[in-house]
């Protein structure tokens, strides 16, 4: 038989909304979908920096620094969101991931604007730009790690789920698995 998810020890929230509908093969692909998208959102900047770092006049230490602050916001994302979700529940959890996802992006964007109004340069250098891109990476690793808990959590609870459906349901979801694996 199939084994279901550890017994709640009482330290764990275990209530479930009478407005949540029950998991679907949909519900699932939509979780690996958003899992997936915010993950690769959060390393996307990483290959830029050797680019960021010519156009805004940054050295070695501030790269270095860039990759040290997101591994802050992972770490605090993990400690300080890891359990709300127990209390708060998934959704609403994974909606701030989202928006911090979000507003990390658009940090970033509006570090490399031009700050002459001429669309040629991008902040060339200026300290207000290297700092934007310091925060973004902070909330970018708090995303993280906030999807790193509770959007794993929400993966593994849905396709659980299906593992009682019928074998129709099992192959899609095994499909989608084996997918996201490579």
């Amino acid at each position: 038989g199939v084994e279901g998810p550890p017994v709640n020890d009482g330290t764990t929230s275990t209530t479930v909304s009478a407005t949540t509908a029950p998991a679907t093969g949909r519900s699932l692909v939509a979780a690996a979908y958003i899992f997936a998208v915010v993950m690769m959102g959060t390393t996307m900047p990483t290959p830029l920096y050797p680019t960021m770092s010519a156009a805004f006049g940054f050295g070695s230490a501030a790269t270095t620094v860039l990759f040290a602050v997101y591994a802050v916001g992972v770490v605090a994302g993990l400690v300080i969101f890891g359990r709300l979700s127990d209390t708060l529940g998934r959704r609403p959890v994974l909606a701030l991931a989202l928006v911090l996802s979000v507003v990390s992006a658009v940090l970033f964007l509006v570090a490399g604007l031009p700050t002459d109004g001429s669309g040629v340069d991008a902040t060339g250098g200026s300290v207000a730009g290297l700092v934007l891109m310091y925060v973004g990476r902070v909330l970018s690793g708090l995303a993280a790690g906030i999807f790193t808990g509770t959007g794993t959590v929400t993966v593994m609870a849905v396709s659980y789920t299906h593992l009682t459906q019928p074998t129709t349901e099992r192959v899609k979801i095994s499909v989608v698995a084996v997918s996201l694996k490579k």
